[in-house]
């Protein structure tokens, strides 16, 4: 597992510090590798999936869902940092891309270089990372009314019956 030592030292305190004081067993992973603990806390409060998080740890499922839950607090703190960081970014990214298109504005020869989508696509994914570290859904799942098999079933059902009733009554030639 990769180690961000950049981001350990702030929070992995209060993780050590709860380890101990509710008297953890020393085999705990807390006291054994806060390294590990807190790259797996970070990657949770970035977004990271568990099946992501268990892979790149290589903890078990369980154990990085007992983690999860013991300090869940620490990985709320860093989620609201995490969205502010990245919210940050995608403001400053986007007045980047804004500041160019302006350039570009001018400049019709590199502008018809430039594929739209290109800019299009980094400020969405800047704002996603954004909204998915602020724990804002980044899915809108629509659930629609409408028939169901049992109804299409009793349609075809139907149509069947009719064609025979007009088969027999000669109507139609099979």
């Amino acid at each position: 597992m990769k180690t961000k030592k950049n981001k350990l030292p702030g929070f992995m305190t209060d993780v050590v510090e709860r380890a101990v004081e509710s008297k953890m067993a020393t085999q705990k992973i807390e006291l054994m590798d806060p390294n590990a603990v807190a790259n797996i806390l970070m990657m949770r409060a970035e977004g990271e999936t568990v099946s992501a998080i268990v892979r790149e740890s290589g903890y078990s499922r369980p154990t990085i869902k007992r983690l999860l839950h013991d300090h869940e607090d620490t990985v709320n703190d860093q989620r609201k940092r995490a969205a502010l960081n990245m919210g940050y970014a995608s403001a400053t990214y986007t007045d980047l891309l804004m500041k160019r298109a302006d350039q570009l504005s001018e400049d019709d020869e590199e502008l018809r270089k430039l594929n739209p989508k290109d800019l299009a696509l980094t400020a969405a994914i800047m704002q996603d990372k954004s909204d998915s570290a602020a724990g804002r859904n980044t899915i809108v799942i629509e659930h629609r009314k409408g028939p169901t098999l049992d109804d299409a079933s009793a349609v075809i059902a139907a149509a069947k019956k009719r064609i025979a009733d007009k088969s027999r009554d000669g109507a139609i030639d099979v």
